[in-house]
């Protein structure tokens, strides 16, 4: 077991001593002085660095040293590796650069989380240690607090109970969340109902092609990459076209916490939708990043590459 004194709330439990219940930051000077008053206290001050910051409320991030659940990607890096090499990337330096590099120096992939939303990872464990991996609502038929119709999600799941075949025990889920990215990374064959469905599986899978900016080189492509080679020994997709963003006109990347973001349809309506499109394909090659250039961007620019409103066409098939 990892030790960490320091529970989720960002509290010092009983292995902090005479500081539990503490929050940590309002603990260090009281630390502080108590290593001043033992004769321990050699120097203190203040430096100025890089924190890290939650992007939503801005407050500082504390670091917890805890038990997590890892998938062993270091083991299929080599088949990552050749599949990376295999798949035609636009542009090509997305491949052989971007997507490489980061595979290279790939570690193995943490998919649990502490937090409520999110796919509950299907493990369930007794008191004695022994583990069951569920992988199918078949395997929960006549579990306690199992019923046909129910949500598998927190907080209905946490109240089935499965009764270990080794001990007699009884079994519950560990409360860690999977990791979105493995959401993310598992969605071409899970939305299409695969293993249960098959039919669509084998008429869809793998993907000819797909698309998306160039950030999901160790987001999206990565997560789908690394999934597939563990589960069918193969990338999922054959053809990737990486594009850039769309900035706002001072160059930085649209942010509804900064109060940047231009919407689509704003601009759709004053420029039309074939307008747009043609700019977003044809304004920049393919994995370059563009700054808005539209009036409804209040850009003090030239117009659309457009003169006036083009009519909405359905996109080619």
């Amino acid at each position: 077991m990892a030790l960490c004194p320091i529970d989720e709330s960002g509290k010092f439990t009983a292995e902090g001593g005479e500081y539990q219940g503490m929050f940590v930051k309002k603990a260090n000077p009281v630390i502080i002085e108590t290593l001043r008053d033992k004769g321990l206290m050699f120097h203190d001050g203040t430096v100025e660095h890089r924190y890290g910051h939650c992007w939503r409320c801005r407050s500082g991030i504390l670091f917890r040293n805890t038990d997590q659940w890892y998938l062993r990607v270091t083991e299929v890096k080599d088949l990552m590796l050749s599949e990376i090499s295999r798949v035609k990337w636009t542009p090509e330096w997305a491949g052989s650069g971007r997507e490489y590099d980061w595979t290279v120096n790939a570690r193995d992939w943490c998919i649990s989380r502490q937090r409520y939303w999110g796919i509950p990872i299907p493990v369930w464990t007794c008191s004695n240690g022994h583990m069951r991996v569920v992988g199918s609502r078949d395997e929960l038929e006549g579990a306690e607090g199992y019923r046909p119709d129910m949500d598998l999600h927190r907080p209905w799941i946490d109240n089935v109970v499965l009764k270990c075949e080794h001990c007699g025990q009884e079994m519950k889920r560990v409360e860690d969340v999977l990791d979105v990215w493995f959401d993310a990374g598992v969605a071409s064959w899970a939305a299409l109902g695969y293993p249960r469905e098959k039919a669509e599986f084998e008429r869809w899978w793998p993907a000819r092609f797909i698309t998306e900016a160039h950030d999901q080189t160790r987001g999206w492509f990565y997560s789908q990459l690394g999934s597939s080679c563990i589960a069918f020994e193969r990338a999922p997709y054959d053809q990737v076209l990486v594009h850039g963003w769309m900035l706002d006109p001072q160059g930085l990347p649209m942010s509804k916490s900064k109060g940047n973001v231009i919407e689509p349809s704003k601009v759709m309506e004053e420029f039309g939708a074939d307008a747009c499109g043609s700019t977003f394909c044809g304004s920049r090659p393919p994995g370059r990043t563009s700054p808005s250039r539209t009036r409804a961007s209040r850009a003090p620019a030239r117009p659309s590459t457009s003169c006036g409103t083009w009519p909405a066409s359905p996109p080619c098939t």
